[in-house]
């Protein structure tokens, strides 16, 4: 099966007011496999962390590692490069809470999710 049909809704509310919106939407899954794929080229470890963890990449080309809060705000944070196909981040001054580590390589996105608790 290379598609799927889903009902998609979208409802909002402000005071009182109250409105909602659905649609059925036909998406194209092809792919999809590989995209997930993807997760298992990067570790992100220790996890649960209280601040401080490392990500290892498999077939580093040009890496980018972001993270992100939980609402999709890229955080600025300090990743270090160590050379060697890993990357010591610092989150040891963000809340307590999930992020998501996304992380580019190339052509490819991975992305998993860190806890923090100190």
């Amino acid at each position: 099966m290379d598609q799927g049909t889903f009902t998609v809704c979208l409802a909002t509310k402000k005071g009182e007011c109250w409105n909602d919106a659905c649609e059925d939407i036909t998406i194209n899954l092809a792919g999809i496999e590989n995209l997930t794929q993807n997760n298992d080229m990067i570790n992100v470890y220790p996890n649960p962390t209280t601040g401080k963890f490392n990500v290892t990449v498999e077939n580093t080309g040009e890496v980018v590692v972001k993270v992100g809060d939980i609402l999709g705000n890229v955080l600025d944070v300090n990743v270090t490069d160590n050379l060697n196909g890993t990357y010591s981040v610092d989150l040891s001054v963000v809340a307590d809470g999930v992020y998501f580590v996304q992380v580019k390589n190339g052509d490819y996105f991975a992305t998993k999710r860190i806890t923090v608790s100190k």
